[in-house]
């Protein structure tokens, strides 16, 4: 199984003899994030994770996306803030669904930004004299498998036939 590019991350540089706060800072992940991806390393949960290099994100620009130091700050007082006001029993699963929730709100931005930059690119293209809309057809014809889009095409042919279209 593939992990988050954070997670390998992070799992890498424990590994590798960073210390925890080092490993999070380096996966730009909580302590928190930490703590309990150490818990399941110990418990042997994370043993058979495929942390080889992590793809990179590609196309958007990380810089928009970057938090800056004032902000992880925040994000840390609040976190704290937070642990000390739960109780110790429901604290480590509301923690935790917490931690996903963050996760995810930080994928969902990152998404934005990569599909802003698909956005700029196709307009660029547009701007060359390429026709988008051919573009996005090809875009959509290479995620499919070879013979499921010469499967699609001769049912189309049919189709047009059956209705005289050619």
């Amino acid at each position: 199984m593939r992990p988050s590019r954070q997670l390998a991350t992070y799992l890498r540089a424990r590994r590798g003899g960073a210390s925890r706060d080092d490993a999070a800072a380096l996966a730009d992940i909580s302590i928190e994030e930490a703590d309990l991806s150490d818990a399941d390393e110990a418990r042997g949960l994370l043993a058979d994770l495929d942390i080889t290099e992590a793809p990179a994100p590609i196309g958007h620009n990380s810089k928009e996306q970057e938090m800056n130091i004032a902000e992880l700050d925040q994000l840390e007082k609040r976190l704290d803030a937070s642990i000390g006001k739960a109780d110790s029993g429901a604290s480590i699963a509301a923690q935790e669904l917490r931690l996903f929730v963050e996760r995810v709100e930080r994928l969902e931005e990152e998404k934005k930004g990569i599909a802003g930059d698909i956005k700029d690119v196709m307009s660029e293209m547009k701007g060359r004299g390429y026709d988008t809309k051919i573009v996005r057809k090809i875009l959509a014809i290479r995620k499919k498998k070879k013979g499921e889009h010469e499967e699609e095409a001769m049912i189309l042919e049919t189709y047009m036939a059956a209705l005289g279209m050619i």
